[in-house]
């Protein structure tokens, strides 16, 4: 069984809430996934299980992106650098754990999923590795500076 088709029914206990349906005739040539750095706030990044909710969130959006109809190729991004303690502490930990877990289920995902990972974090931080506060000022959201960043690396390797 595939990582993606199985964490669906791990979910159903988390009751993952859907922000809505997409549009029926919505029909784009690509879709973008960045999401993931809201889920270590508030001492949640503490829980033992953190980063594998976090994943296993992303793969059910990305299942629920399939289950509208949409058939464009996904690009996810790895959940970006956030908080004041950037590059340490446990937000960063937590957040290291989830990305290295969605290499692992993306890497597994069926074939007709379609979706590549991209690793963005890099172009967030200095080069000491603290967040660009011109990037993102809060350290969790980017700026329009930020999403033309995000943009960009998207854009990179396709």
């Amino acid at each position: 069984m595939h990582a993606c088709r199985r964490s669906v029914a791990e979910l159903a206990a988390f009751d993952h809430p859907r922000h809505g349906e997409l549009p029926r005739n919505l029909r784009p040539e690509k879709v973008a996934i960045l999401i993931g750095a809201n889920d270590f706030t508030h001492g949640r990044e503490l829980a033992i299980d953190a980063p594998l909710r976090t994943a296993l969130s992303v793969c059910a959006i990305i299942r629920h992106v399939r289950h509208q109809g949409l058939t464009a190729p996904i690009t996810l991004t790895k959940i970006l650098p956030r908080g004041k303690q950037w590059p340490k502490g446990p937000g960063a930990d937590a957040t290291r754990r989830a990305n290295a877990l969605l290499e692992v289920l993306v890497k597994g995902a069926a074939a007709e999923f379609k979706v590549r990972l991209v690793d963005c974090g890099g172009r967030f931080v200095d080069g000491a590795g603290s967040i660009n506060e011109r990037l993102m000022p809060d350290r969790v959201h980017p700026s329009p500076q930020g999403y033309a960043e995000w943009d960009a690396c998207l854009n990179a390797d396709v």
